[in-house]
């Protein structure tokens, strides 16, 4: 897939995206340039952009483009901010219905991570650990805004929150994100369609 950094980001966001072609706006020559036109040169050579700029949606209508917009919601648009929203990307990306249209059966009330790990087994890899991993990296997020409930108490303590460096907790979290991203990426992204 074709991603397009926004100027605002810090460039080194590419690296947790392997497998994918990813420039910034800078390797573009495209610094400076006005969000609507941005946008449309954007649309043509990419799929996806990404950027930190809040305001974008209120800016813009992003209807009019053809490229997905992913608009990173951080406490800033420095990299110690912005990196852990890559993992989340790869939650929040989950398509419920997509998923639920690629299963043979429905079960009632089975939600995104159940069904991704029934669709993982179902393509044979083994689906344990990845729905795991997502669950307790959903449940610290779930709650890190207010840092209370079982869910985010028991993934902080699964993770390590506060008996390590949080330095050292982002870098098992992003190393385990990717690690995640490579094999969807292996196992489904590289395939080629008949």
């Amino acid at each position: 897939m074709n991603i397009l950094l926004d100027e605002c980001l810090d460039w080194r966001l590419g690296r947790d995206l392997p497998g994918h072609s990813v420039r910034t706006v800078q390797d573009m020559g495209w610094q400076g340039v006005e969000k609507d036109r941005l946008l449309a040169l954007a649309q043509s050579r990419s799929e996806v952009f990404i950027t930190g700029d809040r305001n974008l949606s209120f800016r813009q209508n992003l209807s009019y483009f053809s490229l997905s917009v992913v608009v990173l919601q951080a406490q800033s648009i420095r990299l110690v901010h912005t990196r852990p929203l890559m993992a989340k990307l790869i939650i929040d990306s989950l398509n419920e219905d997509e998923n639920g249209r690629l299963l043979p059966s429905r079960i009632s009330e089975e939600k995104g991570i159940a069904k991704f790990e029934r669709f993982l087994a179902m393509n044979g890899i083994a689906a344990e650990q990845v729905g795991t991993y997502m669950r307790r990296l959903y449940g610290l997020r779930h709650g890190v805004g207010h840092r209370k409930g079982d869910s985010y108490e028991r993934a902080a303590e699964l993770f390590g929150v506060g008996r390590r460096p949080l330095k050292d907790v982002f870098v098992e979290i992003l190393i385990a994100a990717t690690e995640l991203l490579q094999l969807l990426d292996r196992n489904f992204l590289g395939r080629k369609e008949d």
